[in-house]
Protein backbone atom coordinates (compact mmCIF):
# COMPACT_ATOMS: atom_id res chain seq x y z
CA UNK A 1 0.00 0.00 0.00
CA UNK A 2 2.69 2.07 1.02
CA UNK A 3 3.95 1.65 -2.45
CA UNK A 4 1.26 2.52 -4.52
CA UNK A 5 0.94 5.40 -2.15
CA UNK A 6 4.64 6.49 -3.35
CA UNK A 7 3.70 6.06 -7.24
CA UNK A 8 0.43 8.52 -6.68
CA UNK A 9 2.46 11.04 -5.08
CA UNK A 10 5.14 11.31 -7.23
CA UNK A 11 3.23 12.26 -10.13
CA UNK A 12 1.29 14.58 -8.18
CA UNK A 13 4.47 16.10 -7.00
CA UNK A 14 5.56 16.71 -11.03
CA UNK A 15 2.16 18.49 -11.87
CA UNK A 16 2.55 20.77 -8.73
CA UNK A 17 5.85 21.30 -9.46
CA UNK A 18 6.17 22.38 -13.39
CA UNK A 19 2.44 24.25 -12.49
CA UNK A 20 4.91 26.85 -10.12
CA UNK A 21 7.33 27.63 -12.71
CA UNK A 22 6.29 31.28 -14.14
CA UNK A 23 6.65 31.42 -17.92
CA UNK A 24 8.86 33.57 -19.50
CA UNK A 25 7.79 35.85 -21.87
CA UNK A 26 10.64 37.25 -24.36
CA UNK A 27 11.02 40.91 -24.29
CA UNK A 28 9.76 42.36 -27.55
CA UNK A 29 12.24 44.87 -29.10
CA UNK A 30 10.79 47.60 -31.14
CA UNK A 31 13.48 49.43 -33.53
CA UNK A 32 12.65 53.27 -33.55
CA UNK A 33 13.36 54.80 -36.53
CA UNK A 34 15.94 57.89 -36.57
CA UNK A 35 14.68 60.90 -38.35
CA UNK A 36 17.28 63.65 -39.14
CA UNK A 37 16.70 67.74 -39.58
CA UNK A 38 18.08 69.32 -41.51
CA UNK A 39 19.34 66.15 -43.19
CA UNK A 40 21.37 63.05 -42.01
CA UNK A 41 24.12 64.60 -44.47
CA UNK A 42 24.07 67.53 -42.88
CA UNK A 43 25.26 65.43 -39.12
CA UNK A 44 28.09 63.87 -41.25
CA UNK A 45 29.61 66.90 -43.04
CA UNK A 46 29.43 69.33 -39.52
CA UNK A 47 32.62 69.67 -37.78
CA UNK A 48 31.99 71.21 -34.35
CA UNK A 49 31.93 68.53 -31.22
CA UNK A 50 28.50 68.24 -31.36
CA UNK A 51 26.68 67.35 -27.38
CA UNK A 52 23.20 65.32 -28.02
CA UNK A 53 20.30 67.20 -25.48
CA UNK A 54 17.67 64.66 -24.65
CA UNK A 55 14.37 67.42 -24.23
CA UNK A 56 12.97 64.55 -22.05
CA UNK A 57 15.25 65.91 -19.46
CA UNK A 58 13.79 69.50 -19.46
CA UNK A 59 10.89 70.78 -17.74
CA UNK A 60 11.28 74.32 -18.99
CA UNK A 61 12.92 76.52 -22.14
CA UNK A 62 15.27 78.54 -19.60
CA UNK A 63 16.28 75.18 -18.33
CA UNK A 64 17.36 73.88 -22.03
CA UNK A 65 19.15 77.56 -23.10
CA UNK A 66 21.48 77.56 -20.03
CA UNK A 67 22.68 74.00 -21.16
CA UNK A 68 22.97 74.91 -24.77
CA UNK A 69 24.58 78.09 -24.26
CA UNK A 70 27.16 76.37 -21.96
CA UNK A 71 27.75 74.34 -24.90
CA UNK A 72 28.23 76.93 -27.51
CA UNK A 73 30.35 79.18 -24.97
CA UNK A 74 32.67 76.29 -25.23
CA UNK A 75 32.31 75.70 -28.37
CA UNK A 76 30.14 73.10 -29.07
CA UNK A 77 27.41 72.39 -31.25
CA UNK A 78 23.78 70.93 -30.62
CA UNK A 79 21.57 68.60 -31.29
CA UNK A 80 18.07 68.47 -29.72
CA UNK A 81 16.18 65.21 -29.79
CA UNK A 82 12.90 63.75 -28.69
CA UNK A 83 10.76 60.90 -29.12
CA UNK A 84 7.79 61.23 -31.53
CA UNK A 85 5.29 58.20 -30.78
CA UNK A 86 8.19 55.21 -32.94
CA UNK A 87 10.09 57.68 -34.15
CA UNK A 88 13.51 59.47 -32.67
CA UNK A 89 13.88 62.94 -34.13
CA UNK A 90 17.55 64.66 -34.09
CA UNK A 91 17.91 68.14 -34.92
CA UNK A 92 20.84 69.86 -36.00
CA UNK A 93 20.22 73.40 -34.09
CA UNK A 94 22.80 76.63 -34.28
CA UNK A 95 22.95 78.46 -30.90
CA UNK A 96 25.00 81.16 -30.68
CA UNK A 97 27.08 81.79 -27.08
CA UNK A 98 25.26 84.60 -24.86
CA UNK A 99 28.35 86.67 -24.57
CA UNK A 100 29.06 86.95 -28.12
CA UNK A 101 25.37 88.84 -29.30
CA UNK A 102 26.09 91.66 -31.95
CA UNK A 103 24.21 93.01 -34.90
CA UNK A 104 23.97 90.51 -38.12
CA UNK A 105 22.69 91.57 -41.45
CA UNK A 106 19.99 88.70 -42.42
CA UNK A 107 19.36 90.06 -46.20
CA UNK A 108 20.81 87.28 -47.83
CA UNK A 109 18.80 84.49 -46.69
CA UNK A 110 15.17 84.32 -45.36
CA UNK A 111 14.48 84.66 -42.15
CA UNK A 112 11.73 83.14 -40.66
CA UNK A 113 11.34 84.07 -37.07
CA UNK A 114 8.94 82.25 -34.46
CA UNK A 115 8.52 84.52 -31.37
CA UNK A 116 6.63 82.89 -28.15
CA UNK A 117 4.57 80.64 -30.44
CA UNK A 118 3.70 83.37 -33.05
CA UNK A 119 5.51 83.65 -36.32
CA UNK A 120 6.77 87.26 -37.05
CA UNK A 121 6.27 89.05 -40.01
CA UNK A 122 8.51 91.95 -41.40
CA UNK A 123 10.29 91.51 -38.03
CA UNK A 124 7.36 93.32 -36.40
CA UNK A 125 3.83 91.74 -37.04
CA UNK A 126 3.15 88.92 -35.55
CA UNK A 127 1.02 85.88 -37.68
CA UNK A 128 -0.32 82.46 -36.89
CA UNK A 129 2.69 80.13 -36.93
CA UNK A 130 0.45 77.71 -39.17
CA UNK A 131 1.08 80.40 -42.22
CA UNK A 132 4.89 79.26 -42.29
CA UNK A 133 4.20 76.86 -44.85
CA UNK A 134 2.01 79.65 -46.92
CA UNK A 135 4.98 82.25 -46.49
CA UNK A 136 8.00 79.41 -47.79
CA UNK A 137 6.02 78.52 -51.31
CA UNK A 138 5.40 82.42 -51.46
CA UNK A 139 9.03 82.51 -51.27
CA UNK A 140 9.54 79.97 -53.56
CA UNK A 141 7.90 80.84 -55.74
CA UNK A 142 8.99 84.32 -55.98
CA UNK A 143 12.81 82.77 -56.47
CA UNK A 144 11.70 80.08 -59.04
CA UNK A 145 9.21 82.45 -61.32
CA UNK A 146 12.27 84.29 -61.61
CA UNK A 147 14.08 85.28 -65.03
CA UNK A 148 17.26 83.19 -65.09
CA UNK A 149 16.30 81.43 -62.20
CA UNK A 150 19.28 78.90 -61.01
CA UNK A 151 18.85 76.05 -58.33
CA UNK A 152 22.38 77.15 -56.93
CA UNK A 153 21.22 80.99 -56.03
CA UNK A 154 18.16 79.43 -53.62
CA UNK A 155 18.21 81.21 -50.69
CA UNK A 156 19.26 79.24 -47.52
CA UNK A 157 16.12 79.59 -45.21
CA UNK A 158 17.17 81.03 -41.58
CA UNK A 159 14.54 79.41 -38.95
CA UNK A 160 15.18 81.61 -35.58
CA UNK A 161 13.22 79.91 -32.68
CA UNK A 162 12.48 82.11 -29.22
CA UNK A 163 10.56 82.61 -26.12
CA UNK A 164 12.00 85.56 -25.07
CA UNK A 165 8.65 86.34 -22.33
CA UNK A 166 8.68 84.47 -19.45
CA UNK A 167 11.15 81.64 -20.41
CA UNK A 168 11.00 80.90 -16.75
CA UNK A 169 8.01 79.35 -17.36
CA UNK A 170 7.62 78.23 -20.65
CA UNK A 171 7.30 74.21 -20.52
CA UNK A 172 9.62 72.63 -22.91
CA UNK A 173 6.53 71.37 -24.75
CA UNK A 174 5.98 74.37 -26.56
CA UNK A 175 9.22 74.01 -28.00
CA UNK A 176 8.71 70.49 -29.09
CA UNK A 177 5.59 71.96 -31.11
CA UNK A 178 7.34 74.43 -32.87
CA UNK A 179 10.07 71.95 -33.84
CA UNK A 180 7.57 69.42 -34.67
CA UNK A 181 5.96 72.71 -37.30
CA UNK A 182 9.04 73.29 -38.76
CA UNK A 183 10.20 70.03 -39.62
CA UNK A 184 7.15 68.82 -40.86
CA UNK A 185 6.73 71.22 -42.95
CA UNK A 186 10.40 71.59 -44.11
CA UNK A 187 9.84 67.44 -44.94
CA UNK A 188 6.52 68.48 -47.43
CA UNK A 189 8.02 71.65 -49.39
CA UNK A 190 11.52 69.95 -50.08
CA UNK A 191 8.95 66.60 -51.12
CA UNK A 192 6.60 68.94 -53.00
CA UNK A 193 8.99 71.46 -54.94
CA UNK A 194 11.77 67.95 -55.29
CA UNK A 195 14.24 70.82 -53.68
CA UNK A 196 17.58 70.54 -52.00
CA UNK A 197 16.70 73.61 -49.56
CA UNK A 198 19.18 74.55 -47.43
CA UNK A 199 17.66 75.62 -44.13
CA UNK A 200 19.18 76.12 -40.77
CA UNK A 201 17.56 76.35 -36.78
CA UNK A 202 18.78 79.00 -34.78
CA UNK A 203 17.29 78.46 -31.25
CA UNK A 204 17.61 82.01 -29.11
CA UNK A 205 18.55 83.97 -31.46
CA UNK A 206 21.42 86.60 -29.72
CA UNK A 207 22.20 88.41 -32.99
CA UNK A 208 20.21 91.67 -33.98
CA UNK A 209 19.08 93.41 -37.35
CA UNK A 210 21.30 96.96 -37.62
CA UNK A 211 19.15 99.57 -37.52
CA UNK A 212 18.11 101.66 -40.61
CA UNK A 213 20.36 104.21 -42.09
CA UNK A 214 19.37 107.80 -41.03
CA UNK A 215 17.81 109.69 -43.33
CA UNK A 216 19.66 112.80 -44.42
Amino acid sequence: MKKLYLLVLIPLLGVFSCSQEVEQIPEVSQDLETLYFPSEDRFKTTQTEKVIIDLNDFKTYAELIAEMDQNACNGKGNILRFTEENTVLKILVFKTCAEESSFACFGHVDLFDFQNDSLRSNFETNISPQLFTAKIQESLDTQINAPFFNKEDLKSILISIDYSNNRQNTSIENLKNTLRLITSTMAKVQDAYQLDIPYFIEIDKTNFTPPPPPFF
